[in-house]
């Protein structure tokens, strides 16, 4: 998706909760729903097998949604503010966009990490393993032409 897309837009329980420039979005995560869905994509330089890490808890009753932030329930970093009010989506930088009281990479979120210690999940600020454009080669000279089928 990296090296298709202009902008990403991250949704949760309905709603936009991030939403940047690609670059940015994969070089500075600010949700961290966006944090734990980089963390949850294979690496390459995993073995054959490894288990994915996946998000904890279950997603939100659309019909009745929880009080406060649609991610607190299943977030490393909640907090009391994050079970009581919905954080509005704001502008962190020209286009990067993020709904979260406390997001990933900021200096709340730093001191909420240090916190939790070992118990921190890991960063996916900036995601290893992933494919880019220039780490991909086809050899195609074995293919032969079907004339367009």
């Amino acid at each position: 998706m990296a090296g298709r897309t202009d902008e990403i837009a991250v949704m949760y329980g309905g709603k936009i909760v991030e939403q940047a420039p690609t670059a940015d979005l994969f070089s500075a995560v600010r949700m961290p729903y966006t944090e734990a869905l980089l963390g949850s994509i294979p690496k390459i330089a995993d073995p054959s097998h490894t288990r994915l890490l996946a998000i904890g808890g279950r997603p939100p009753d659309l019909v009745v949604p929880p009080k406060g932030c649609n991610f607190a329930p299943r977030c490393p970093y909640v907090q009391p503010k994050c079970l009581d009010e919905d954080p509005p989506l704001v502008e962190t930088t020209p286009g990067h966009l993020h709904r979260c009281w406390f997001p990933v990479g900021s200096e709340e979120n730093l001191e909420i990490r240090a916190r939790l210690g070992d118990a921190a999940p890991p960063s996916a600020a900036q995601p290893e393993g992933l494919l880019d454009d220039a780490d991909i080669t086809i050899d195609t000279a074995g293919w032969r032409d079907t004339g367009g089928m």
